[in-house]
């Protein structure tokens, strides 16, 4: 499913198992039962981006 989300994991000692959001899935491909992804990193720079420039637009007369 489209959108969805793409999680990385690691046991670590000491600390037990450790999980993060690593992408979300934008692409399946039905017959290759292949993904195409969107790095969280990447996705959150960018609404970062589209947040502060919301911002600008809405402080200009």
């Amino acid at each position: 499913m489209s959108g969805g989300p793409i999680f990385g994991f690691r046991k670590e000692p000491g600390i037990g198992e450790r999980y993060w959001l690593i992408a979300v899935q934008s692409r399946w491909g039905k017959h290759s039962h292949e993904i195409a992804a969107c790095p969280t990193k990447l996705l959150g720079e960018f609404l970062m981006y589209f947040v502060e420039q919301q911002k600008i637009h809405d402080q200009t007369p």
